[in-house]
This record gives C-alpha cells, sequence and structure tokens, in this order.
C-alpha cells in the first residue's frame, strides 16, 4: 500500500469506514436471519432496524448521510416503502432533503466553501427554463407542470447541490461508488435468483419485479420468457441504471489495491451485469457496446483483450439464446418510418418509438424557444402522432428518445442548457483524466470512470425519455463531484508529499502515455 492511498483511508476529512458499515450489513443479515425464522414481516424488521442503524450512524457522522441517501435513492426504496408499505407519501419524497444534514455539517460547521461543480450554472439555467416552460403548460395540465417542477427541485436539483457539496475527497467518492455497486449486486442477485429458480410470481418486496410479457414485445421465445423489472418495475429503465453501473465496477477492479477488494467488485459487477441482461434490453446492450468502445479508446481494454469479451458475450448468449434473438430484432430500425408492411424486418415496438421520436421534433419545432413544458410532451402528442403516421396511436405516449423530448418540452433554451449540464462535467473529467493519469493514478481512473458512465446513459437515452431521473442526476452529482476533485480540488499539501515519497510505484493508468514509470514519483 503506497503512503498517498494510506492517507486518503486515515484522512480525518474522509476516513476509510469499514466498521460502521459491516456492522449494518451484520445488522442486516441477523434481522433477515430472525424474520425468516419468525415468518412475520421479513422486510419491515429489516427497515426497523436499518433505520436505527441510518440514524445512528448520521448522527455520529453526519457526512455518512450521503451513502445512505445515495443507496436508499438507486435501491428505489423510498418508493417501495410508500407504494407498498403505506409510508406517508410525503415522506418518501421529502427523503432527499436528508442531504442537507451533510451539505450543513461540511459548510457550516467544518466552514468549508461551497462547491460549485462545473455543471451547477448550466443547471441552474436550465432551471430557469423549466420554471418558464411551468408557466407555460400550466393552460394545458396544471397538476402536471407544478408535479414536475417539483420533482426537479427535489430529485434534480437538491440532489445535485447537496451531493457535489458532500463529497470532499476521493475517499469519500470511492464509498459512494461502493454503495452503488453494492446496490446493483443486491437487485442483480435477486434478479439471477428469479431467473434460476422461476419465482417470477414473487417480487422479494418490490425489490425484484417482473414487466407484463403478454403486452411488451418481450415474448420473443417459445416460453415466452419474463423480462424481469428490478424495484422499479420498467426493464428498460431497469437495464438503464443497471448498466451505468458497469464502467464503475471496472475500474474499482483496476483502481483497488487489495486484492480482497479487487475480487469484491468484480463479483458485484458480473452479478450486476446479469441483472441488466435479464431485463433484454436492446439499449442497455448498445450502451454496454459504447462502455467497451470507449475503455478500448482509452486502452484500458488492449485491442487483443478484446478477444476475451467476445468469448465472454458468446457465453453470455449461449446461455441466454433469447436475448441474441430479441437484438436481432434491432434491424428493424432501417425500416422504422416506412410503409407498414413495406419490410419484412419490422418490430412494432421500434415503430412506436419512432412515430414518438419525430412528433416529439415536430411538437419542437412548433415551440422552439420554451417548449411545451418540462414533463408536458403526452398531453400533445396525440395531436401530432397521426400526423407522423408511422404508428397511430391517440393515447399519451411518451417521446422514448432523451434528445428529442427534451427539446420538444424545453425548447432550444432548455435542451442547450441540459447539455450544458453534462458537457461541461465530461470536459472537467477529461481535465481530471489527463491531469492526474501520471501522478496520480487513482484520480484518473476515477475521473475516466465516470466519463463512460455518462456516455452510457446518454447512448441509452436514445431509446428512452427522461424518467426516474433522480437516477441520472446521481450519476452526474457523482461525475461533478470526481471533476471537481481532479481539477478545482488538487491534493492536500500532505497527500502531495506522501506521493513524492512514496517509493512504491502507483498502479499506471492504463491509458497513460508512460508505460514504465520510475519507482519514484514526484508530486506537482
Amino acid at each position: 500500500m503506497t503512503a498517498i492511498t494510506s492517507r486518503l483511508r486515515t484522512s480525518p476529512g474522509a476516513p476509510f469506514v469499514l466498521g460502521p458499515l459491516a456492522a449494518s450489513l451484520l445488522v442486516c443479515a441477523a434481522a433477515v436471519a430472525i424474520g425468516f425464522v419468525s415468518a412475520e414481516r421479513v422486510l419491515q424488521t429489516v427497515g426497523i432496524l436499518l433505520a436505527i442503524v441510518a440514524v445512528v450512524g448520521v448522527a455520529l457522522r453526519p457526512d455518512r448521510a450521503t451513502l445512505i441517501v445515495v443507496a436508499i435513492l438507486y435501491s428505489n426504496a423510498a418508493a417501495i416503502a410508500v407504494q407498498r408499505y403505506d409510508v406517508p407519501y410525503f415522506a418518501g419524497a421529502a427523503f432527499p432533503a436528508l442531504l442537507i444534514v451533510p451539505f450543513a455539517y461540511h459548510v457550516i460547521v467544518r466552514r468549508q466553501p461551497i462547491v460549485i461543480a462545473a455543471g451547477l450554472p448550466f443547471m441552474l439555467g436550465y432551471f430557469v427554463v423549466v420554471i418558464l416552460g411551468t408557466v407555460i403548460g400550466m393552460a394545458a395540465d396544471p397538476d402536471l407542470a407544478l408535479d414536475m417542477l417539483v420533482t426537479f427541485v427535489v430529485e434534480g436539483l437538491l440532489v445535485y447541490v447537496a451531493v457535489t457539496n458532500s463529497i470532499r475527497s476521493l475517499a469519500d467518492l470511492r464509498m459512494v461508488v461502493w454503495v452503488l455497486l453494492a446496490v446493483g449486486f443486491l437487485l442483480g442477485a435477486l434478479s439471477i435468483h428469479q431467473q434460476v429458480t422461476g419465482s417470477f410470481d414473487f417480487d422479494y418486496g418490490g425489490f425484484a419485479q417482473v414487466s407484463d410479457a403478454t403486452i411488451e414485445t418481450g415474448t420473443f421465445d417459445e416460453d415466452g420468457q419474463p423480462r424481469l423489472a428490478g424495484p422499479i418495475g420498467e426493464k428498460n429503465r431497469y437495464a438503464q441504471i443497471m448498466v451505468v453501473l458497469l464502467p464503475l465496477g471496472l475500474f474499482r477492479i483496476w483502481g483497488e489495491r487489495r486484492p480482497i477488494l479487487r475480487w469484491i467488485a468484480a463479483v458485484a459487477t458480473l452479478v450486476t451485469a446479469f441483472g441488466a441482461v435479464l431485463t433484454y434490453s436492446r439499449g442497455a446492450a448498445l450502451g454496454l457496446a459504447v462502455a467497451i468502445a470507449l475503455m478500448t479508446v482509452f486502452r484500458y481494454i488492449k485491442p487483443t483483450q478484446l478477444i476475451a469479451v467476445a468469448l465472454g458475450v458468446a457465453v453470455l448468449f449461449t446461455l441466454q439464446p433469447s436475448y441474441l434473438e430479441r437484438l436481432t430484432t434491432l434491424e428493424a430500425i432501417g425500416g422504422a418510418t416506412g410503409t407498414r408492411g413495406a419490410s419484412q424486418a419490422e418490430d412494432s415496438s421500434i415503430r412506436k418509438r419512432a412515430n414518438e421520436t419525430i412528433a416529439a421534433l415536430l411538437v419542437f419545432a412548433d415551440n422552439p424557444v420554451f417548449g411545451v413544458g418540462r414533463g408536458l410532451f403526452p398531453v400533445h402528442y396525440g395531436r401530432y402522432a397521426d400526423e407522423v403516421g408511422i404508428a397511430s396511436e391517440n393515447e399519451a405516449r411518451q417521446a422514448h428518445n432523451l434528445f428529442a423530448g427534451m427539446a420538444a418540452e424545453t425548447g432550444l433554451l432548455g435542451f442547450l442548457a441540459f447539455s450544458g449540464v453534462f458537457g461541461a462535467t465530461l470536459i472537467g473529467l477529461e481535465r481530471a483524466r489527463r491531469r492526474w493519469r501520471d501522478r496520480a493514478p487513482e484520480y484518473a481512473q476515477m475521473a475516466t470512470a465516470f466519463i463512460v458512465a455518462l456516455l452510457t446513459y446518454l447512448t441509452t437515452g436514445m431509446f428512452l425519455h427522461l424518467a426516474y431521473e433522480r437516477y441520472m442526476w446521481i450519476i452526474l452529482a457523482l461525475a461533478g463531484s470526481a471533476a471537481y476533485l481532479g481539477v478545482r480540488g488538487p491534493l492536500t499539501g500532505a497527500e502531495s508529499s506522501a506521493l513524492s515519497e512514496s517509493r512504491e510505484p502507483p498502479v499506471q493508468d492504463r491509458g497513460s502515455r508512460v508505460a514504465n514509470a520510475p519507482a519514484r514519483v514526484r508530486a506537482g
């Protein structure tokens, strides 16, 4: 272990907290065991004990509230508690406000400066456009317009500002990534258990839901293989939040120094990947392909290693041949806008999405400045569906395309501001990656991981509109923190000294131009 790693683990501002985490896991395990023995209220027992652990943990370490909020939001536990266990809606919706605790701890108690992440100015600009769009959308559907405004404030703006101000060190960021991997592992494990045992009629308290294959176009094999939908209840969304975690897991495998942590990251990443596979999402497959391509470009995956990747994909298709059959339907994209029956390769789902995307572009053409109001495209879709004519539908439908939907609902101003959040964050991450790839590769690896994660999300966004947006803002906030730490938040004097005095060479960024760095690495 190098001196800099030791410093990151023991820094008073960002300790390496394995004790409380292990204690929490032990409490959960004990609760599950007790619950199964008594066969009564297993999940309620676990929930109560977890709540007790959370309260005690936040009281002792206020900055650890970020870990709790991220875990509950990403697992969708708050929404499930409201829908399944009679938790008041206000309590579930206001849960992200717990992030105020670590924000106040750092800014007020510790008197640290407020973090202005690279994407925040663009996000505030987007907020102004959303407010104006809400005023415009009040005429069409006032309740929906106000609801979408509140959702953005709570799940978007609040989460982004609080998370970027709660993560003050690389150790903090690494802990949050580990929490995400733990969530991905647990959700993936439930999906795998469902698939292996065939227990599709049991949703494990709402954390392993199954989509209705008789309605969706997912009945693509003889047995009508169900498409698993995780804690969200929508298979493509579940696939999206799982596939975005894969780059983070892969870079933990490469970035962790302790073999046991590398193995844990590998298992968590593999289980998360299988969870995504069992959704049979074509968009997720394309997102993963983009992630692999990017990691090859950054030289984390060597061209010769692509053979191993190809073999792994072949094994995957052998285990799940119906997934390959599902992916072959992508050829229908070429004839999606043609006359029905003109092509032998047609897919009703692709035709519907083409109709919705083009309708969104027509809405944007008619409302180019501020759009029709955030979240209000479905209200206007019926008037444009017949005009497009690919798939005639009169029901309210989403754009099923992040970019076309954003343009239709927030206009050019909103689209540019929204794009600016991603653009500024990606630029900051790239600057951090270049700055630290030779001197502190762990910073560079973390920045690269979030570059790949964001681009993977955007790839899946070509097939999905903006919904369950808290997942997107969480990843953006973490990426903003990684960029800030790498560009605006350089190593402290002690950490820089530790780097320069280290006799053990740090793990080299596989994308580094220096293949054989000397054992003594100088900082600065």
